[in-house]
């Protein structure tokens, strides 16, 4: 997975399924919106109100990506997913 700095744009490799690759940048985008904001686990969760091991568990690929939880997460950042197609054939 390669991502731009400017828009965290994900760009697909072979071997991987889309569901994988877009579970796994959901959960790398959740742990740099919660580092950029300089909280911790334990704050986030009292905020939303998700248990923080939960939340832990989720960071580190230990149990599935609850859209919940992941709905949660980014009322309580303030963002929202978007996703683009790339032409693959751009020169």
């Amino acid at each position: 997975m390669t991502q731009t700095e400017e828009t965290n744009v994900v760009y697909c490799k072979p071997g991987y399924t889309i569901r994988a690759k877009i579970k796994y940048g959901l959960r790398q985008l959740i742990i740099y919106e919660r580092r950029q904001h300089g909280v911790s686990s334990e704050e986030v969760s009292q905020a939303i109100g998700i248990p923080a091991t939960k939340l832990k568990e989720i960071e580190q690929h230990k149990k599935h990506l609850n859209w919940y939880i992941l709905d949660r997460l980014l009322r309580y950042y303030r963002k929202q997913i978007e996703i683009k197609l790339v032409d693959l054939d751009r020169d």
